[in-house]
């Protein structure tokens, strides 16, 4: 093959360095992705943390969101019974005074 000239005879020592090289490059990328792991992993544990603290400090504004939101229904269901009461109430009295009118008159 060499007689060809498809292929050049390697200089032994050229590629010893250029694997010594490459092997060097492939650690240094595997440190580094160990590295964002490393982080990764850091920045999930404290984000785990935040959320965690925030859920201690909004179970108490939760529940007073659910006590608010219930007596506010009950208030409205007061108000529509209220409206509907004195609408009736307001209807008796009219028929009352027509009935006192003729009486009257």
């Amino acid at each position: 093959m060499f007689e060809q000239g498809l292929l050049a005879p390697v200089n032994q020592n050229l590629l010893t360095i250029f694997i010594a090289i490459t092997t060097l490059a492939i650690l240094i990328q595997t440190g580094i992705v160990a590295g964002l792991l490393v982080a990764t992993m850091k920045m999930s544990a404290q984000a785990d943390r935040a959320v965690s603290e925030t859920r201690k400090l909004l179970g108490p504004a939760q529940k007073a969101i659910d006590a608010i939101e219930t007596a506010s229904v009950g208030l409205s269901r007061f108000g529509a019974t209220s409206h509907h009461t004195i609408r009736e109430a307001g209807a008796r009295w009219e028929a009352g005074l027509r009935q006192f009118k003729k009486k009257i008159a």
